[in-house]
């Protein structure tokens, strides 16, 4: 009975969580065009937008710790304050896997899909935020560079999608094209939740039976040269990058 009670506040927390995340998404979009309002640098808009970004998904993961949703254990998060122009990589097993990095994830900027830029709940705030879409093509690449050049740290999850539990994980190339043009420092990170929640095959309502545990890694930073022959054409570097970012980033 027990089991039963703590189950069904964590489902109704979740509820909870999930509602103060689509309306938290409005409100920061209007307090965003609020301070746009008295700030014409474009630069200063976007960093003051990527901020509140941060405090607010702070908050959103101390609010789910709170109500007793989630437990987040952390490893090496000190190596997050002080990055800068890094390409940020992890793997994806759930839904909130991008909020939990960016809440310590300083100047954090990520690649998005177009059909976000229009969502009514998230779609000032990455205006806001200046993400860069996936529907860009060949310039795509280009803005990842620019980017990182001015220090933002660009974070990817190179599976493009989340993880199919207890499958290896499958990278798309994107994310070693990336490094192979732009010969960024790399950082890696893995994610483990114990028992899965908000997994791609799971609604949002679906609850274990015990509270998930969220472990956040943070691991080895690597330069681009350290993996690979500098000579290495750009598109056979951009394999070698992917199945070694595969072997990274596979469960442990």
């Amino acid at each position: 009975m027990l089991v039963r009670l703590k189950r069904g506040w964590r489902l109704f927390a979740t509820a909870i969580s999930f509602t103060c995340f689509g309306l938290g998404g409005l409100v920061l979009a209007v307090l965003l065009l609020l301070l746009a309002l008295f700030n014409r640098d474009p630069q200063r808009r976007v960093n003051r937008a990527r901020f509140c970004i941060q405090l607010a998904f702070r908050c959103f993961v101390a609010m789910m710790e709170f109500l007793g949703v989630i437990s987040v254990r952390w490893y090496g998060v000190e190596k997050l304050a002080h990055q800068r122009g890094v390409l940020v990589l992890a793997n994806h097993p759930s839904l909130i896997d991008y909020v939990l990095i960016a809440s310590k994830l300083p100047d954090c900027n990520c690649i998005v899909k177009e059909a976000l830029w229009s969502n009514v709940f998230m779609g000032g705030v990455i205006r806001a935020a200046g993400y860069i879409s996936n529907n860009q093509g060949g310039s795509m690449l280009e803005g990842c560079h620019q980017s990182m050049l001015a220090g933002d740290n660009l974070l990817i999850f190179p599976e493009g999608t989340r993880s199919q539990e207890g499958m290896p994980i499958e990278l798309q190339r994107g994310a070693g094209n990336i490094a192979a043009r732009t010969d960024a420092e790399i950082l890696f990170c893995h994610i483990d939740v114990t028992p899965r929640m908000l997994a791609k095959t799971d609604p949002w309502h679906y609850i274990p039976e015990t509270k998930p545990v969220f472990s956040v890694t943070i691991g080895e930073k690597l330069a681009v040269e350290t993996l690979l022959d500098a000579d290495l054409p750009k598109s056979r570097a951009a394999r070698e990058l992917t199945r070694v970012f595969s072997e990274k980033l596979q469960p442990k």
